[in-house]
């Protein structure tokens, strides 16, 4: 059996196949170009859809912002009146309170003042006494 042939024909078959790889490649490349030009055409397209639903939200929801920032100021003010009164009746309670404990201490302080200076004078005529009495036996001692 001869090999020159076999060979031969293995070469033909070799050069055909590069060339439909060839082809089938220059074929790919091409349809891999229009797909990419296709899909990039189509990226930008929904970039575009995006960014204007993006701003979109954007607006809507800076107008919620705003409308929750102006009922939450008006609900800060309501509730600072609200405590500004409490503070203001719980201050004037206070304060009658503390009027009411001073006049009391007062009297309290006043009777006490009053029974010591009691006890002081009792205290103060018992010790002139005693005195009195010690003056009286040195001056006997004395004249003795």
């Amino acid at each position: 059996m001869e090999l020159k042939p076999l060979v031969g024909t293995i070469h033909e078959l070799s050069l055909h196949f590069r060339s439909i790889n060839h082809e089938l490649s220059l074929h790919f490349r091409s349809i891999n170009h229009e797909l990419s030009l296709h899909f990039r055409s189509i990226n930008h397209e929904l970039s575009l859809h995006f960014r204007s639903i993006n701003h979109e939200l954007s607006l809507h929801f800076r107008s919620i912002n705003h409308e929750l920032s102006l009922h939450f100021r008006s609900i800060n003010h309501e509730l600072s009146l609200h405590f500004r009164s409490i503070n203001h009746e719980l201050s004037l309670h206070f304060r009658s309170i503390n009027h009411e404990l001073s006049l009391h201490f007062r009297s309290i302080n006043h009777e006490l003042s009053l029974h010591f200076r009691s006890i002081n004078h009792e205290l103060s005529l018992h010790f002139r006494s005693i005195n009195h009495e010690l003056s009286l036996r040195l001056a006997l001692l004395d004249f003795v």
